[in-house]
């Protein structure tokens, strides 16, 4: 068979969605809505960083944050076996959170985080209809170095969610109990928190979400 066409062949798209953002240019996606505590804080590209970061910046009150979301553009199923990789670096990991979601509201979402004041280590748990999880341990220790984390959904035998750091499956991963894995329609969710009066900053190189259609 010839292979003369060879280098235009395009896999098809048909039977899966696969969304990549690298943050390149001077302002976010148009998928991206922004929202910060109080209106204060910022959700800035910058260049010259692995070839492009946003950075969210908190202000600097206890409790502000900022959030990057598809807000009300939800499209992703837990049965569809979403997959989402985020790789992401906290500038001080005091008196911080910073948290990965696939969210519909706060009774239905996948949550992947750290919080300095609760956990020396990523945590995760998840929500259906208002029935949440425990929270997990995922005994992995967090740094001030990139880190990637994915939450991979998956629906042989019944749905489960994987949580990874690192390609390195979590403690008491993958999240089993279906009362607790949510049905609905989700969007991701990155945000950044400060928990003292000083700014606290996250850096996003990518975010890449893929699922089946």
């Amino acid at each position: 068979m010839s292979k003369v066409h060879e280098a235009y062949c395009l896999d098809s798209q048909q039977g899966q969605l696969l969304w990549y953002d690298d943050f390149l240019g001077r302002v976010l996606a148009d998928e991206w809505y922004v929202y910060m505590s109080g209106g204060a804080g910022s959700a800035a590209v910058v260049d010259q960083q692995n070839g492009g970061i946003v950075r969210l910046t908190s202000h600097s009150d206890s409790g502000d944050y900022v959030v990057i979301s598809w807000q009300d553009f939800r499209s992703l199923l837990v049965t569809k076996e979403v997959a989402i990789e985020v790789r992401m670096k906290m500038t001080s990991i005091a008196a911080i959170e910073a948290i990965l979601y696939l969210f519909a509201n706060w009774s239905n979402y996948i949550e992947f985080g750290y919080s300095a004041a609760r956990y020396s280590r990523w945590y995760f748990d998840s929500a259906n209809g208002g029935v949440s999880s425990p929270i997990f341990d995922s005994g992995i220790t967090v740094t001030g170095n990139y880190t990637r984390l994915k939450i991979v959904c998956h629906t042989h035998g019944a749905n489960h969610i994987h949580f990874l750091a690192d390609d390195v499956e979590c403690a008491n991963s993958p999240i089993t109990n279906a009362a607790h894995i949510p049905l609905g329609y989700l969007n991701p969710r990155i945000y950044v928190i400060t928990r003292e009066a000083a700014t606290k900053s996250l850096d996003i190189d990518y975010v890449v979400v893929k699922q089946n259609r």
